[in-house]
């Protein structure tokens, strides 16, 4: 840890205590995890100060990290946290026990425990908006890796569509804003909590639902672990949730993730 620039306050917190880098995830931030505490070290961002944000006022919410020191120098956040304890639901055990149907209950049963908060009060809104602006941004940065889901020609004519065809009404909810299997922690058949909180807060319900579906068809299907579930179906989640099917905003979701 002697070669990291550290705020004095954070070294004295952390003293010498041992720590690994994590490698899982695709946040951008530098992570280090302690046995009981997770340090996270990146460039300001509105996500890095939506995080602390949220972490303040889930406290007594949801099961979550809470924050042990915030600090912001020289254009750089960081921001230690507990560290939860629990295997994400990526993790094969999970995957393997009952051809997948298992770990998909248990991520709807998460998703709706998320759902259940009144967010009346949330300091933050994630509303569709914001959404387009990211996306927008990704395109123009030439940052969207889009993979030609829904027959576009284009990042930019899928991006166009986007714009063209947004939902008449968001059914909001308080959302994750990133609820993929590896942000989603269990010690067994409960739920440890959830982590990488950046992207919290007021959203409509079905972006979680379609950053989920997509984080299931990639998992099982290989493109992350490269291991193949043949028998596994990510539609499975509709049913568990237990909730009306809304194709049309399910494929908005879904293509909107193909952006950013």
């Amino acid at each position: 840890m002697k070669d990291l620039h550290l705020p004095a306050d954070l070294r004295a917190i952390l003293g010498d205590d041992p720590y690994t880098v994590d490698s899982v995830g695709c946040s951008g931030s530098k992570v280090l995890m302690f046995q009981d505490k997770v340090l996270k070290i990146r460039p300001d961002s509105d996500e890095a100060r939506t995080e602390h944000t949220i972490l303040l006022w889930l406290e007594g919410r949801l099961p979550a990290p809470r924050c042990l020191f915030h600090a912001l120098e020289d254009g750089t956040d960081y921001l230690l946290m507990t560290r939860i304890q629990g295997k994400m639901a990526c993790d094969e055990g999970y995957m393997k026990r009952e051809n997948g149907r298992y770990v998909v209950r248990l991520l709807a049963d998460a998703l709706k425990r998320l759902w259940q908060v009144d967010a009346g009060n949330c300091p933050v809104r994630q509303t569709l908006s914001k959404d387009l602006a990211l996306a927008r941004q990704a395109v123009e940065e030439g940052k969207a890796e889009y993979s030609g889901r829904g027959g576009f020609a284009d990042d930019r004519a899928l991006l166009k569509w986007l714009e063209a065809n947004q939902p008449a009404q968001e059914d909001l909810v308080f959302s994750h804003g990133d609820y993929c299997m590896p942000n989603v922690l269990f010690d067994g058949d409960a739920l440890a909590g959830y982590i990488d909180l950046g992207n919290m807060g007021v959203a409509d319900r079905w972006e979680d639902i379609a950053m989920v579906h997509r984080s299931l068809r990639y998992n099982f299907s290989g493109v992350f672990g490269g291991q193949v579930y043949p028998d596994f179906d990510p539609d499975w989640l509709f049913e568990e949730l237990g909730i009306p099917f809304d194709a049309e905003k399910f494929r908005y979701y879904d293509l909107l993730h193909e952006l950013y």
